[in-house]
């Protein structure tokens, strides 16, 4: 049980609005001198406002999900450490001081390491929901509460490590941001790990083809933008070998830098996704892969390829964060194509629901 006391600052920190940034805000903050002693107290004096706001937020969203998932345990474990770092933030001195900055720091890095595998212990969640109840039904409520935890859950990451990597300057980056980031580069890397990935479950990948505007960079997150693709060319990698066995059709990544989006198409020929199932494809538990027996799987146990099941819907988050956008259109016996829309604005502002 909460103690009252905590449970009224959480009623109060969830009922104030949070700040969404744009791409803009959170680059400039450090643009010349992001690691200078006076731009960092005043970026941890404005984290240590803001952070609590999304931290309320996102156990509220927590609390709101069907109860068939947040009474299990791995629910439990993560509400646990939510609460517990929302009580420090409140509790912690304001940063007044370069000295205060440098105590604060260290509190975010706690913070930030505590929740790691917050992904991956919700992915088991709702596996373990799949099996023990297997029959209760996912309806449109289901998807939505998840929907806004993973929002939430993103709003706190952002800004985290956001200003824990501010710490640590490079050339063209401010924290995690960087106004170099190249979807060819990042999707040639992420290819290289499908692939390999696929050489290691099947015996072998097909060619993964880049074209369209190659030498395009905007401002961007490429840590998202490196997640999303993972996802898009693991299920195309998967379904091209499972569907043709030997001589592999190739997958084409289109990237297309246009004045409003940087749009990224990725084709597949893997047989595509039949029209009645093709509107679940977001759907939290969704998946293509065959089931295994018993789905309390520990987490050595899930297939890296197939994964958990909830990799499409999070990668969605992931995309429209920032005011983009990723759907999927199929021509089943034939292949699939998922479209990737993101910003090609520094204005681009965080969507926080």
């Amino acid at each position: 049980m909460l103690k009252e006391s905590v449970a009224e600052e959480l009623r109060i920190y969830e009922s104030r609005r949070a700040t969404p940034l744009r791409l803009r805000e959170y680059f400039s903050i450090g643009d010349k001198h992001n690691s200078d002693a006076d731009t960092l107290l005043h970026s941890a004096q404005f984290i240590h406002t803001e952070l609590p706001i999304r931290f309320a937020r996102l156990i509220r969203t927590l609390n709101h999900l069907p109860k068939v998932l947040a009474d299990l345990a791995p629910c439990t474990q993560v509400r646990v450490g939510f609460m517990q770092s929302f009580h420090e933030l409140l509790h912690s001195p304001h940063p007044r001081t370069p000295k205060d900055e440098a105590a604060f720091i260290r509190l975010a890095e706690r913070i930030r390491d505590r929740h790691a595998n917050t992904m991956e212990t919700m992915g088991h969640a709702l596996a373990m929901m799949r099996s023990r109840h297997a029959h209760h039904p996912l309806d449109a409520d289901f998807h939505q509460s998840l929907d806004r935890f993973q929002t939430a859950r993103l709003a706190v990451s952002v800004l985290l490590n956001q200003y824990i990597a501010m710490h640590a300057p490079r050339s063209h980056w401010v924290g995690i941001m960087c106004d170099h980031t190249s979807p060819a580069a990042i999707a040639d890397e992420v290819a290289a790990q499908a692939a390999a990935l696929a050489r290691l479950h099947y015996g072998d990948a097909p060619k993964i083809i880049i074209e369209g505007d190659v030498m395009a960079t905007f401002l961007y997150i490429p840590a998202h933008l490196q997640h999303i693709l993972f996802e898009l060319l693991k299920n195309a990698v998967r379904a091209t070998v499972e569907t043709h066995g030997r001589k592999l059709p190739a997958i084409r990544i289109t990237i297309i830098a246009g004045g409003e989006d940087i749009s990224i198409r990725i084709a597949d020929e893997g047989g595509g996704i039949p029209r009645t199932v093709l509107h679940k494809v977001f759907d939290y538990l969704f998946t293509t892969a065959p089931e295994k027996e018993g789905r309390d799987l520990p987490e050595q146990d899930v297939d890296p390829i197939a994964g958990l099941g909830h990799g499409l819907s999070v990668s969605r988050i992931y995309a429209r964060y920032f005011g983009g956008d990723l759907h999927l259109e199929s021509l089943h016996g034939y292949g699939t194509e998922a479209f990737l829309y993101l910003p090609n604005s520094a204005e681009a502002r965080e969507v926080l629901l």
